[in-house]
């Protein structure tokens, strides 16, 4: 079979997928591709991977499922309000983390760190983030809330 031959019959094949179908074959693809860089360490966020908060200072890393939108801040003895990830029990008071801080939010592949407006602000690798406005976290990435330094890490 001549060159021309073989990349006619791959033209052949490929018209008769519905675009659907093409579409769907890509998404499994990505998926599959993202879940491999992932298993290699790159840092890549799927809905089965844990956010691993190091926290400088302390020895053991803050573990976090993140299957939906979390609430980052802390728990206050004057309220009966707990976030769904709380840093009480890092000092949060003392180093100027707000009971409602930041949002976690997942977005298909990736997570979305969004500050809601806290009073001390929360800066990711030196920049301060606007309040309200979603920066993608990546592993690696500095993260301070208040005066509360973490590394972001993702663990499968």
């Amino acid at each position: 079979m001549s060159q021309e031959q073989t990349i006619s019959s791959r033209t052949d094949i490929t018209s008769d997928i519905s675009a659907e179908d093409l579409e769907a074959i890509r998404a499994v693809s990505e998926k599959l591709r993202q879940e491999r860089e992932a298993q290699k360490g790159t840092g890549t966020f799927l809905s089965d991977t844990m956010l691993q908060l190091e926290v400088q200072g302390f020895p053991a890393p803050l573990s976090v499922q993140v299957d939906r939108e979390l609430v980052l801040g802390r728990a206050d003895t004057h309220s009966t309000y707990v976030p769904d990830v709380d840093f009480a029990p890092y000092g949060a008071y003392r180093v100027g983390i707000s009971r409602r801080h930041a949002l976690l939010r997942p977005m298909g592949t990736s997570l979305h760190l969004i500050d809601l407006g806290s009073r001390n602000g929360t800066t990711v690798n030196g920049r301060q983030l606007t309040p309200g406005q979603a920066h993608l976290l990546r592993a690696g990435d500095e993260l301070l809330m208040g005066t509360l330094l973490m590394t972001v890490s993702f663990q499968k």
